[in-house]
């Protein structure tokens, strides 16, 4: 019962962090916070020399439009398009704004199908999926 309840309070505390962390003040200090929580050991910031210590630096400090555009699986087709690559694209079947436009006995055979959301399950088109 002991390990029922420790499993509880985790994950009462990480949805806490969660929520907290979405409305943070301070991010530097919630990213340090659930880096400890999570990891065990203190965040590097000043000087990071460990891979996870950089990646956190990397997300408060580096912003580039091109990383949103990048995160879009429809909206990076218009960028490798632009950069003369477009050839090397896959055909795409169709692209629906909800899965119930979906309709089953018009797809081919063999398709791929992928959810269209970004790295915070945002999307810049809402959600989207496409068939390859």
């Amino acid at each position: 019962m002991e390990i029922n309840r420790k499993y509880m309070i985790r994950k009462w505390l990480n949805r806490l962090l969660s929520a907290y962390c979405q409305n943070a003040p301070f991010p530097g200090l919630h990213l340090s916070i659930a880096f400890l929580y999570k990891t065990g050991r203190r965040l590097q910031l000043k000087h990071p020399k460990l891979y996870d210590d950089k990646m956190q630096w990397i997300k408060l400090n580096y912003r580039n439009k091109l990383i949103t555009q990048c995160n879009d699986k429809v909206l990076v087709r218009d960028y490798v398009t632009a950069k003369g690559y477009g050839h090397l694209l896959n055909e795409i079947i169709a692209i629906y704004k909800n899965v119930e436009e979906i309709d089953l006995d018009l797809l081919p055979d063999s398709f791929a199908m992928k959810a269209n959301h970004g790295s915070s399950g945002q999307s810049t088109n809402g959600l989207q999926v496409f068939l390859f």
